[in-house]
């Protein structure tokens, strides 16, 4: 590397092993928004603002909570209840507002400790019980290091001969499970927002590779599924009703709805029930979620899990099967004039354009792409190659950090030329 090369790396891979260390579940990533307010705090002419508090009791509902188990976080003066947070630069000047946005939350994972996985050979590793599994501690040092670097060319961005009116950064967190942006799209936080870009490391793409307008994103439902029954003795089943039973029929019914093939997946990614062995249980409890190409065979699998759930009450009499909506994703259709200008953004950078990729996943920015286009803007998906050590959401994750630097350099030329000003990048 130059040694230009190597400062910027070394800023990026700062901000990403930092983060690492501080994985966190979704609506808990309260270390995680203060290592991020902490490095921006002192920046010029940044504005910082939270998700409003307002917001509780819609959060404790796709959480599946009382509002009252949300307890305020003072930040920086600000109470907070619902970890997110949009940092602005505002240049004074009529014109188009431009953001860019990434996720702070980690998966309920066991970080690998083989010596063979980079962060934990080179003591990065999370122990917490929760790691970074799919890249969105690559994706907050992007930002991080974005922001800092248009703070150290203020004047230059401001006075530029574009029409940039300002430029937003949106940390949005509980990406896992598709429930964060329901918040997002709440709040009036987006309300000034003409273009938005969202961005993905990794997802099986190469190195070197990017795609700026990805396509083949499943829409999806995540739920909970929740029976009670009555508790009796396991040696006197007609007593009672057996809400594990109920359940477990429901799951396995419901797994005829899957057609790989045709873009209809259901996953059960939990189950719990207490009990013991000589017990009939009163309650059973599952984590599930539903995905597919479009919204309308999306909506046509939830139909047939409410009829299935009538059939399993049916069959197991004195049972209550419930099916809460807790998190949804749509597909999204990013605008083309957007993709020439990330296009035009990526010359020079050392990546090789392709133009076509199948995302093959979920995804809620598309519900803060679907209400920017719905106020009248523009909004588009990309996926930054990056060599993986393992797949997505394994303990063995990994990707190529190197991948960071042609991404930084692609969505720094796209807010300079934004801007009309002539600052080199790093």
């Amino acid at each position: 590397m130059t040694e230009p090369d190597l400062a910027l790396y070394r800023r990026l891979t700062h901000h990403r092993r930092n983060l690492h260390q501080l994985a966190e579940p979704s609506f808990g990533e309260w270390r995680t928004l203060e290592y991020i307010v902490n490095s921006l705090r002192t920046i010029p002419g940044l504005r910082l603002e939270f998700l409003p508090p307002g917001l509780s009791q819609a959060a404790a509902a796709v959480i599946g909570c009382s509002p009252s188990c949300l307890q305020p976080h003072q930040v920086l003066g600000h109470e907070v209840t619902i970890p997110g947070l949009k940092a602005s630069f505002d240049f004074k000047k009529s014109g188009h507002s431009l953001a860019l946005r990434c996720d702070l939350d980690a998966l309920p994972i066991k970080e690998s400790t083989a010596p063979a996985h980079l962060p934990a050979a080179s003591g990065f590793a999370c122990t917490s019980g929760f790691m970074h599994a799919c890249g969105h501690d690559g994706h907050m040092a992007l930002l991080l290091s974005l922001i800092e670097e248009v703070g150290n060319h203020l004047q230059e961005f401001a006075t530029g001969s574009g029409d940039l009116q300002g430029i937003s950064f949106i940390f949005q967190g509980a990406e896992e499970g598709c429930r964060g942006a329901e918040l997002w799209v709440q709040s009036n936080l987006l309300a000034d927002i003409d273009d938005l870009f969202c961005l993905h490391l990794g997802m099986g793409l190469a190195d070197g590779c990017f795609v700026p307008r990805s396509q083949g994103f499943l829409a999806s439902i995540k739920f909970d599924v929740r029976t009670h029954g009555k508790k009796a003795h396991a040696g006197r089943p007609q007593e009672g009703a057996h809400a594990l039973y109920c359940l477990a029929s429901f799951m396995l019914r419901a797994q005829e709805l899957q057609n790989p093939a045709a873009g209809r997946l259901i996953n059960f990614g939990s189950l719990s029930c207490e009990g013991a062995r000589n017990i009939i249980p009163d309650l059973a409890f599952a984590e599930g979620e539903i995905r597919a190409r479009d919204s309308a065979a999306l909506e046509a699998m939830q139909a047939c899990l409410e009829a299935l759930s009538l059939q399993c009450m049916q069959q197991y009499p004195g049972c209550q099967l419930e099916i809460c909506r807790r998190g949804q994703a749509l597909p999204i259709n990013g605008d083309s004039s957007l993709k020439q200008e990330l296009a035009a953004a990526a010359a020079g950078c050392g990546l090789k354009l392709q133009d076509e990729f199948d995302f093959r996943a979920s995804e809620d920015a598309s519900l803060l792409i679907d209400k920017v286009q719905k106020q009248g803007g523009r909004g588009i998906y990309s996926v930054i190659g990056a060599t993986l050590a393992a797949g997505h959401h394994q303990a063995e994750f990994d990707f190529n950090e190197s991948a960071l630097l042609p991404a930084f350099r692609l969505y720094f030329n796209l807010l300079k030329n934004r801007a009309g000003c002539a600052v080199s990048c790093p």
